[in-house]
């Protein structure tokens, strides 16, 4: 402890060192405890519209290709498509290729197949970086019972097997954090040095964070690459490192992406070095030069996910830019501040700086908040029910939960920074009022880096208007049966719905009679029965079935499996 001209005792910078560090490894752990928690295989992000043969279909004819057509651009470097026969055995197909070069369709060619049921599997990656995989089967020839319940088996257990694991979902979306991190180190610490610092010692030690934010998120990037392979394939952990599997990443958007931003990582280097050194102020072009490279490195992150797919995406790429670059100013700039209150909270420059930086932040909120909208408007809408019924929209809530969070917690510093600009004249009391401001900036960053853990399982995430779009499917499972129900379009007025019925093990299970029953509880509408037409003896049926309203219906399955057994299967349905 040091003891003040009062006789006061205070904190020795190396103790409020030791306490702060403390407080942030635990912040730290909490939000990686939370992206662990909350990480997993990103769900179907590019949706499958049909294929070639269709799924279940009886060929008279062998086909001399296999096609499937997605409703966005897929790729297909660590993407495959594999038919493999009745006994289990992989055929010899052609390397997969876009058809005519649209890249929402692809196809492989096959050899000429004997009469039998063969099964195709498929793994491709969405335009947004995440993959997407399934199975379908067909038959040439005489379809056989016995056969047909084979390949419906074989099909279950390798979508079971197709799913990349959690591991590295988890190891995925750790690194994308980290690279949001570095980001915010990198750009908030270069725009501190530059615009906020009030003296050399303070410019020095932003540019030094901002060096540590460049190799942070340089690293970050190669990891991420390395990862993406076993990730975007279904691959074991091992093969991370393997050149073929990273060559094949390099060669799809998100390897273009991320050779860009270590490109310019490397060109951002130099210039930091040379901030770091310098004395004086640099010129307006080299401010100007070093401005369009920071928004350039923070465009890198929407261009290889959810801004540079979908609609608006001339808007999208360019507001996400603005919304990721205020995010680290402001970020990068609180972690500044700590180090700096840390080591000299008695500076007579640091209330200064401190008020200077206030001001810069009340702008960078601005920002967030405008481009914000716009991202939310997109990806999700302004309906409430649509966030809260998709996971997209849920994560988004909670982000936003601890955004508010951190605005009333930026709300309590600038009232410090006020207080300081009021004791400016006493040194002791400034000193007092800037070691509390140190503790509530360094509370923000704590808070601030659990939005950066949201923001990276929100990459991901399915966007909400992509996953409301796509047709209702579930699977429902019970003691002795398995069930499969789809609506398409999944919006009041007609539908078409299917029912599968199969035994636990994936084997077709048949039925005597299958009848859906809708029901809307939020609007007094008591079920509403629909009776299933039988297609096969474990497929059902129904065309043009009126769901009337929008709601969130309840849906209850009735099956006659035979006198004795009459399941009953419940789920509820967002009907747009």
């Amino acid at each position: 402890m040091a003891v003040t001209a009062r006789g006061e005792t205070r904190r020795s910078p190396g103790r409020r060192a030791r306490r702060l560090g403390a407080r942030a490894l635990a912040g730290v752990a909490l939000i990686l405890g939370v992206v662990v928690a909350s990480t997993a295989a990103a769900g179907a992000h590019a949706e499958l519209l049909g294929t070639q043969p269709g799924q279940g279909s009886v060929l008279r004819t062998a086909p001399s290709s296999v096609s499937l057509t997605f409703s966005e651009h897929v790729e297909i470097s660590l993407g495959a498509i594999k038919v493999i026969d009745g006994n289990g055995h992989t055929v010899d197909t052609g390397t997969p290729r876009y058809f005519n070069g649209n890249g929402h369709e692809i196809t492989a060619s096959v050899p000429h197949l004997a009469n039998g049921t063969y099964v195709v599997t498929w793994h491709v990656i969405s335009a947004d970086s995440h993959p997407v995989h399934g199975a379908f089967t067909f038959t040439i020839g005489p379809a056989t019972a016995g056969a047909t319940s084979s390949a419906q088996n074989l099909a279950a257990k390798l979508l079971r097997s197709g799913s990349a694991s959690r591991t590295i979902g988890v190891l995925l979306g750790v690194t994308r954090w980290l690279i949001f991190g570095g980001l915010a180190l990198l750009l908030g610490g270069a725009c501190f040095a530059i615009a906020i610092a009030t003296d050399e010692r303070q410019a020095r030690r932003a540019a030094t964070i901002a060096l540590i934010g460049c190799a942070i998120t340089a690293v970050a990037t190669i990891i991420e690459v390395c990862l993406q392979g076993p990730y975007g394939g279904a691959l074991p952990l091992a093969d991370a490192l393997h050149w073929n599997v990273i060559s094949s990443v390099l060669h799809t958007r998100l390897g273009h992406i991320s050779i860009a931003r270590l490109v310019m990582l490397a060109a951002a280097l130099p210039l930091l070095i040379l901030l770091r050194r310098r004395e004086e102020r640099p010129s307006r072009s080299w401010i100007g030069a070093g401005a369009l490279l920071g928004l350039a490195i923070a465009a890198t992150p929407g261009l290889a996910g959810h801004a540079d797919t979908g609609e608006h995406t001339a808007l999208a790429v360019p507001i996400d830019a603005v919304h990721v670059a205020a995010m680290c100013v402001w970020l990068g700039g609180l972690v500044v501040l700590v180090a700096l209150a840390v080591r000299r909270a008695d500076h007579p420059a640091l209330g200064s700086t401190f008020r200077r930086f206030s001001a810069t932040a009340l702008w960078c909120v601005v920002a967030i908040v405008v481009s914000g909208v716009f991202a939310s408007w997109r990806q999700v809408g302004f309906t409430f029910a649509d966030y809260r019924n998709t996971t997209f929209g849920r994560l988004l809530l909670t982000k936003l939960a601890i955004f508010l969070v951190l605005i009333a917690l930026a709300a309590v510093s600038r009232a410090l920074v006020r207080r300081g600009a009021r004791a400016a004249s006493e040194l002791e009391h400034e000193e007092a009022a800037n070691i509390a401001l140190g503790r509530s900036v360094g509370t923000e960053i704590v808070v601030a880096m659990a939005v950066l853990a949201f923001t990276a399982m929100l990459v991901n995430t399915q966007p909400a208007r992509s996953e409301l779009a796509q047709p209702f499917a579930k699977e429902l499972r019970g003691t002795h049966l398995l069930v499969d129900v789809t609506m398409d379009p999944k919006r009041h007025g007609p539908n078409t719905l299917h029912v599968y019925t199969l035994t636990p093990s994936g084997a077709v299970a048949g039925v005597q009679e299958v009848t859906l029953k809708f029901s809307l509880p939020s609007k007094g509408i008591s079920p509403i029965s629909i009776r299933m037409i039988r297609v096969t003896p474990n497929h059902f049926e129904a065309q043009n079935a009126i769901i009337p309203f929008k709601g969130t219906w309840h849906l209850s399955i009735d099956i006659l499996q035979d006198e004795l057994d009459e399941p009953v299967f419940d789920t509820t349905v967002m009907v747009r």
